[in-house]
């Protein structure tokens, strides 16, 4: 009788711990379930706080970078360079302002600067022929022909009727090489694309010279 109560008893402490065990185990699982939900609402709350911060840094760069371009078709460089900046304090992978920063120098005369920002604009995005004509313009105007030159070309790679770039390229021919064949190849091409430029009697006055020119190292080849 004894060994029968003192089975019972060990059999149901057996119980009472297994049932303890498992009132423990249930508890760890509700508070452990509990701490992964409160953390995954803080993470979601943080994420979407800083979505909603992207956001309204987004609004407010497209918001400086259209009112930098305003400006800037205003011919108000200064205020356009500003506004520009602001973009690039946040985004600094904007094309677009570096542009706009770059054109405001250029305009202003500022060549090194317009250079420098007209240079990451290409970096962002090398498929941009009128980059590479303003970035021969500030080349030109720093008397570094070559260097202007190859610019000039590099945007006839990527738009081979860009205008200016032909009449850059016939005027670098023309008055810096000597090379009159190749200047009148560009000039009259510009005419073409270009026939009521504000240029076009300039350039046919050019075309005029260069074909004389031309004409005159013939002969002096032949003697």
């Amino acid at each position: 009788m004894e060994s029968i109560l003192e089975y019972s008893a060990t059999k149901n402490s057996d119980y009472v711990f297994y049932f303890v065990m498992g009132s423990i185990a249930v508890v760890l699982s509700i508070v452990l379930l509990s701490l992964l939900f409160c953390r995954k609402k803080t993470i979601v709350k943080k994420k979407a706080h800083h979505d909603l911060k992207l956001v309204k840094e987004l609004s407010a760069a497209r918001g400086h970078l259209r009112v930098a371009e305003e400006y800037y078709g205003r011919k108000l460089y200064t205020q356009a360079i500003e506004e520009a900046k602001k973009v690039l304090a946040v985004y600094p992978m904007v094309k677009e302002a570096y542009t706009v920063i770059g054109r405001s120098f250029l305009f202003t005369g500022h060549f090194n600067e317009a250079l420098y920002n007209l240079l990451k604009s290409l970096e962002i995005d090398e498929q941009q022929p009128d980059i590479y004509v303003d970035i021969g313009k500030c080349n030109f105007e720093l008397a570094l022909f070559d260097v202007a030159q190859k610019s000039f070309l590099n945007a006839l790679k990527y738009n081979s009727k860009h205008d200016e770039a032909h009449y850059y390229l016939g005027y670098i021919y023309g008055e810096i090489n000597s090379d009159y064949n190749n200047a009148l190849k560009f000039l009259e091409k510009y005419t073409l694309l270009v026939p009521f430029s504000p240029r076009i009697k300039e350039v046919k006055t050019l075309i005029s010279k260069y074909k004389k020119l031309a004409n005159h190292k013939v002969l002096y080849n032949e003697q």
